[in-house]
């Protein structure tokens, strides 16, 4: 209740605060996130997206309402040189269901033209990766880019990006130097996380499909861990991501697109003492590679109570461990490995507000363990959860 409280005061204080700004040039608007869920069927293992739950609790027709998310974002732009955004995120803090939790998702200043053709950013952001799928997809309220979703990029982080337009409209090059620990962990050591973004428009110039693309990234960086003494961090640990995609895009009609990505992890730094110790060679390096399409259509194409219609479907595969296959780890091999489908028809009832009916699948490889012998894996087994959801989007 008093966090709440809190809450309420200081939104109440920043509508206090900003509202003479508002005839000039700030904006203030947001978005919630209100869904209903229902399990389609047994589901005894506890999910990893639902922590709340547990083995005795959930199952068939479990069902709930929720808001997962509330944004409440302010942009403002001091001259035609200088701007700000700030963004709060306020959330529901499942971990224990704590109610609700309240942070900053995005906080930076812009710099126009500090180069020819760019645009500097230094401040709390997201990767560029993220803010692209995004924005390709439209469809946050029902679920996140994939990598995000999967934890191979965070939502935010703390840094500096600079921002290129090519000549011409061909495209956009980014460069963000990040912390490298997301936005919800403090940092534990001093290195740095690179992302290079490359976004080309070979139609530009047809105005009927000048949003399609092709995107590259590359971001290199190491795993948020305190280093250990007498080990050099730097050379014992890794977190790499290679990412390719192309979209196609015809007017706001239909919406097409697909990436495949390369994930090598290495988080292991005493791992050499390790293997020596279990006698089993540990890989070096954890590798994962994996494949996301979607596709969003709207049902027609002129100003009519069908054009207000669309749907959507969204296809993610995720192979880990790719290098687990020296004996005693072929179990582990395929653990984590997994598919999500999402499915659904979403309705605009109004300019800001629609609403979707989404069918959601998550198949995921499990390890069984030994009811006698706890940590130790007898079987891969693959669990399936489908859930039927209401989705509810406000923006303003």
């Amino acid at each position: 209740m008093k966090r709440m409280n809190a809450l309420l005061l200081f939104l109440a204080g920043l509508l206090l605060v900003t509202s003479p700004l508002l005839a000039g040039d700030t904006e203030i608007g947001g978005e919630i996130y209100v869904n209903w869920r229902l399990n389609l069927n047994d589901q005894s293992l506890r999910a990893v997206s639902d922590p709340l739950l547990t083995d005795s609790t959930e199952v068939k027709s479990y069902n709930q309402f929720n808001i997962t998310q509330a944004y409440i974002d302010l942009k403002h732009k001091f001259d035609d040189k200088f701007s700000a955004r700030l963004t709060a995120d306020i959330y529901n803090n499942e971990g224990g269901f704590n109610g609700w939790g309240f942070r900053a998702q995005y906080a930076y200043l812009q710099i126009e033209k500090l180069l020819p053709h760019t645009s500097f950013r230094l401040g709390l952001q997201a990767p560029a990766w993220v803010e692209m799928v995004d924005a390709a997809w439209g469809l946050r309220y029902i679920d996140e880019a994939s990598l995000e979703k999967l934890e191979y990029l965070p939502t935010a982080d703390f840094g500096v990006g600079l921002y290129g337009t090519l000549p011409g409209d061909w495209g956009t090059l980014v460069l963000q130097i990040l912390n490298g620990s997301g936005y919800t962990e403090a940092e534990l050591n001093k290195h740095k996380d690179v992302a290079l973004f490359a976004s080309f428009t070979p139609l530009h110039n047809k105005p009927d499909f000048q949003e399609s693309a092709i995107w590259l990234q590359y971001y290199k960086g190491y795993p948020n861990l305190e280093p250990l003494p007498g080990i050099s961090f730097a050379d014992y640990t890794q977190k790499d991501r290679i990412s390719f995609a192309g979209l196609f895009k015809y007017r706001q009609w239909c919406t097409f697109y697909i990436d495949y990505f390369m994930a090598t992890d290495d988080v292991w730094p005493n791992r050499k003492a390790d293997t020596t110790a279990t006698g089993v060679n540990l890989p070096e390096q954890d590798k994962s590679k994996g494949v996301t399409a979607f596709a969003k259509l709207n049902v027609a194409t002129s100003e009519t109570f069908l054009a207000d219609i669309y749907v959507f479907g969204k296809a993610e595969f995720v192979d880990r461990h790719l290098d687990h296959k020296d004996p005693g780890l072929e179990l582990e091999a395929e653990e984590n490995d997994a598919k999500y489908l999402t499915l659904g028809v979403g309705y605009e009832l109004t300019d800001g507000f629609d609403f979707a009916l989404t069918f959601k699948r998550a198949t995921v490889n499990r390890l069984e363990e030994k009811p006698d012998e706890p940590g130790v894996p007898v079987r891969v087994a693959e669990t399936e959860r489908n859930t039927f959801m209401v989705n509810f989007i406000a923006s303003f």
